[in-house]
């Protein structure tokens, strides 16, 4: 299977946080009330981006959005479909409280790209303020860290779309800033592990915010290890084990308000992974 679409440069400035909270991401039912006194429920923040949802739960139509990197070939979802799953992060953007819905609505199960909705609101108020399709794969959801806090006041937040076959697994992990509430990305990032006869393949990224609180650079590395078992494969040919890390930090740039990357820093891995397809 194919891995979905992504941006050219294997990696942009993507950042998880070197110590992290617990990131409050939440799973729930459509009726539940939402924190706060604004006295709506999910369903109204979901009635938002679905204006066509039906009895059932059945979605007849969606806000129209912008693919967040930008791309204006990117899937349609489906009409006439089942809602899928919703999910909530409470962030803050400018020392302000928002409040995230990512909702996956899967455009076909039989395609490697997705359609997620990412919708930001009014933590206040429940006001729509901005909404974009972060799927790069077949299934979005909130990275497991949820958010990075890279200033006062100013979180990131980081998502995960993936899909796998019998021994691949394909994931691309996204930073997406807020500022101004608007969604943004910051960038992406593409990894591949798989598995055979003797041994597993694996590439699991790290991230860490470093320097002052006020503005922080990002150190990104990626552990791409190989590790071989005693299984015997007769005459086929098996990777060597190893294990390395690369490794590379974006810098903050606060005149321009975005980070400075190094395009080359994670360019080898990416053509072998390509290699590997």
């Amino acid at each position: 299977m194919r891995p979905a679409p992504r941006l050219p440069a294997l990696l942009t400035a993507l950042a998880f946080p070197f110590s992290c909270a617990v990131a409050q991401v939440s799973h729930p039912a459509l009726d539940q009330p939402l924190p706060g006194d604004s006295g709506s429920t999910v369903r109204d923040l979901v009635r938002q981006i679905v204006p066509g949802l039906a009895e059932g739960d059945v979605v007849h139509a969606l806000l129209p959005v912008r693919h967040v990197n930008g791309d204006p070939a990117a899937l349609e979802p489906l009409e006439d479909a089942p809602l899928g799953p919703v999910s909530l992060l409470p962030v803050q953007t400018g020392g302000r409280s928002r409040l995230l819905l990512l909702l996956d609505q899967n455009a076909s199960a039989q395609d490697a790209d997705g359609y997620a909705v990412l919708a930001l609101f009014d933590a206040n108020d429940a006001r729509l303020l901005d909404a974009a399709n972060v799927a790069w794969d077949r299934s979005t959801a909130f990275h497991a860290d949820g958010k990075l806090a890279v200033a006062s006041g100013e979180d990131v937040v980081l998502t995960l779309s993936e899909h796998f076959n019998s021994n691949q697994t394909y994931d691309t992990y996204a930073a997406l800033g807020l500022r101004g509430d608007r969604i943004r990305l910051i960038g992406s990032l593409f990894t591949l592990s798989d598995r055979g006869c003797g041994y597993e393949h694996t590439q699991r990224p790290t991230f860490a915010a470093t320097g002052p609180a006020t503005a922080r650079s990002i150190r990104v590395s990626v552990t791409d290890s190989v590790e071989r078992d005693r299984m015997d494969c007769g005459e086929e040919k098996i990777p060597a084990a190893r294990r390395r890390t690369i490794a590379t930090t974006w810098r903050w740039d606060a005149r321009n308000e975005r980070y400075i990357v190094d395009p080359k820093a994670f360019e080898r891995l990416e053509k072998e992974n390509e290699q590997r397809l």
